[in-house]
């Protein structure tokens, strides 16, 4: 598992044991040159539903994989947008501060959040402030809930990005239901929104990608990690339909930042966000199957399951019991082996730009420790219960 994360990585065509259609994959034929820059289009995507996760990861600087990382940390994952993400920041705090006030009202009157607005109203803000610099008005925010969000807006939008064989339509060019919109014309509203962003407003003329075809590459990016990672997160921490693995009548350390994460963290072992990724090994492999070693050819799909990784005994010390403390070392810190956001927990394939670690998981971090610390103000008990997604780029 660590050898895998930690070195080159082919994607293929698969999200985990799902077959991508053939019209989302990539085109990764080498780094972009200047003439590439079509406006609207970027170089190594046959169009703004491309599905760029699966770039492949092969180490080199110039790929188009290390490209868009690096592109990523320069303007939306930067200092400015990890201030803008903390409750340190006003509209934050203002964003937080709204929520856990609808939250109380619908507690109080036993109303549920997973088919309210109130949630995805948050994150969908949240994500925008945080990485654009964007204080969505009420028309921009009701585009981008037609464009990311499904239905009454409480759930990902896998009816609107289709990437998987008999999903319906390759990017859900239909008109939305019931408004009269298309999907073209929402995606092309949200590239001009990225567009015009603060997080943008210096972007380079000299950088690898043009800044238009960088923001029509953010769409599917932030369709099923951008949005759908924090916004299932968080949905499944504050309720769900999934047992949570945080014992009942476990005190939360909600004035202690560096034990909660742990409890994240722990929670995320035994119930991974990041269920797992698919790879295609340059090298022959082997693995134990029923007792035999079994020898597979380079190419052969394989499926990294973090759930049954963080739950090996020769990893894990009592793997079936929720010990944050206890294995502190392992799910943060240098020492870490800890595979949920894709990576070996600080190590990764390369650094940050070349690897395939979550870029979002520190500020997705910040995030959901601050929900909790807000909500638990009010006095209320949380349930830790965790969705599966947090897709890594």
């Amino acid at each position: 598992m660590e050898r895998c994360l930690t070195g080159p990585m082919v994607r293929g065509t698969h999200l985990h044991s799902y077959y991508l259609l053939r019209d989302v994959l990539p085109t990764s034929s080498g780094p972009p040159a200047a003439s590439q820059r079509a406006v609207g289009q970027c170089p190594f995507a046959k169009g703004d539903d491309t599905f760029l996760l699966s770039l492949d990861s092969l180490g080199e600087p110039d790929e188009p994989h290390a490209l868009l990382r690096g592109l990523m940390f320069d303007y939306l994952l930067d200092d400015a947008a990890a201030a803008r993400a903390a409750m340190s920041d006003a509209n934050t705090r203002a964003l937080l501060t709204k929520f856990k006030a609808a939250y109380e009202q619908q507690r109080a009157a036993g109303e549920s959040l997973w088919s309210d607005r109130e949630l995805p109203e948050l994150v969908l803000r949240w994500v925008h402030y945080a990485l654009f610099g964007v204080l969505l008005d009420s028309a921009q925010y009701e585009t981008l809930r037609l464009l990311y969000l499904a239905g009454d807006g409480s759930s990902p939008s896998g009816t609107k990005y289709h990437f998987f064989p008999g999903g319906g339509l390759v990017g859900g060019r239909e008109t939305v239901a019931g408004t009269g919109r298309r999907m073209s014309e929402l995606r092309a509203a949200a590239v001009e929104l990225y567009v015009r962003s603060p997080g943008l407003r210096d972007y380079r003329d000299d950088a690898p990608l043009g800044k238009r075809d960088f923001c029509v590459a953010m769409l599917s990016i932030m369709t099923l990690a951008g949005i759908a990672g924090p916004l299932s997160a968080a949905q499944g921490l504050l309720k769900g339909q999934w047992h949570g693995e945080v014992p009942d009548g476990f005190p939360l350390p909600v004035d202690d930042r560096d034990k909660l994460r742990l409890v994240v963290l722990e929670s995320q072992r035994l119930r991974p966000s990041v269920f797992g990724t698919a790879l295609e090994p340059r090298t022959p492999f082997t693995l134990q199957i029923g007792g035999a070693a079994v020898t597979f050819p380079p190419g052969t799909p394989l499926v990294l399951n973090y759930r049954t990784a963080g739950t090996q005994e020769s990893v894990w010390h009592k793997p079936r019991h929720f010990l944050p403390y206890e294995r502190a070392a392992q799910l943060w810190g240098p020492q870490s082996s800890f595979w949920a956001f894709n990576s070996a927990g600080d190590k990764t394939g390369g650094d940050l730009r070349t690897g395939r670690m979550c870029p979002g998981r520190d500020l997705a971090l910040t995030f959901l420790l601050d929900l909790l610390q807000v909500l638990h103000g009010a006095g209320r008990e949380l349930k830790f219960r965790f969705l599966f997604f947090f897709f890594p780029l």
